[in-house]
């Protein structure tokens, strides 16, 4: 976190382990939340242990038991960047009757809410944020608010999506510099990743998720079961399934299995 100010009876609640804050303006209520801030879970085997007269110990026939541990993943976890951007709401009532902020109960007027959901990221850089607003990224998408004029009145979001198989349009590297410091910089592939064909970016979620619906379907129909045993991706199958087309094919014999019985018969004397 570097910059910025925060307005007399602000409120900032920042539930975020990879967030890069820049320059930030804050007057009334930003609240940032990823849902997985660290990237995932694990399981952790152990087996439960026994009274003895020494003490407790582990024994041997004890069922096993398994805990989910929080660990690191990171290409897991949810990110935000937040640059030159500017929050301005009506923010918390904190002359309302009940308002503690120790507890975090608080009755907001309004507020800017941001909701990274698994590995999703939210970009905003150069823009202002006003009124009651919220933003809610789903898993392997990325966010970004951009102004819409070089005065800086208007957002445009744009949604893109991260793939399958996401990689972290940036990251935090560390290193150990003079007199035992961390060195911290911060490592980008959003701009190649922004301007590659392949990473369109589309005007609303809708749009984008009816292009990951329209992929889903592709898919299954290339995954679908070749038919008569031919492998799938094939120059057989190709051809099989064009000169097959629109007519009845009859079912190809197993091995070892004579494919006309009738004429394998043994004639017997009478």
């Amino acid at each position: 976190m570097r910059g910025g100010v925060l307005h007399d009876r602000a409120e900032v609640r920042l539930e975020c382990a990879e967030l890069q804050w820049d320059d930030v303006t804050v007057d009334g209520s930003l609240l940032v939340t990823a849902t997985a801030a660290l990237g995932g879970v694990k399981e952790n085997a152990y087996r439960a242990t026994a009274a003895s007269t020494n003490g407790s110990k582990t024994s041997p026939d004890s069922p096993s038991k398994k805990s989910l541990l929080t660990v690191f993943d990171d290409r897991a976890c949810g990110r935000v960047r937040l640059r030159s951007v500017s929050v301005r709401n009506k923010g918390v009532d904190w002359s309302a009757r009940g308002s503690e902020a120790w507890s975090a109960t608080l009755h907001r007027l309004e507020t800017c809410a941001i909701v990274v959901e698994g590995s999703g990221e939210f970009d905003a850089c150069g823009v202002s944020l006003r009124g009651d607003v919220t933003y809610k990224v789903p898993p392997k998408t990325l966010l970004t608010l951009r102004p819409a004029s070089k005065h800086g009145v208007g957002v445009v979001e744009r949604w893109y999506d991260l793939g399958e198989e996401p990689f972290p349009s940036w990251r935090w590297r560390y290193a150990l510099g003079d007199g035992g410091r961390v060195e911290v910089s911060i490592e980008t592939t959003s701009q190649d990743f922004l301007l590659n064909a392949a990473a369109k970016g589309y005007d609303s979620l809708e749009a984008l998720e009816l292009v990951r619906a329209t992929r889903g379907k592709e898919k299954e129909k290339e995954n679908k079961p070749p038919p008569h045993g031919i492998e799938p991706g094939t120059k057989a199958r190709k051809k099989a399934v064009s000169a097959t087309r629109g007519k009845a094919v009859p079912i190809a014999p197993k091995k070892g299995i004579a494919p006309n019985l009738e004429k394998n018969k043994t004639p017997t004397s009478r």
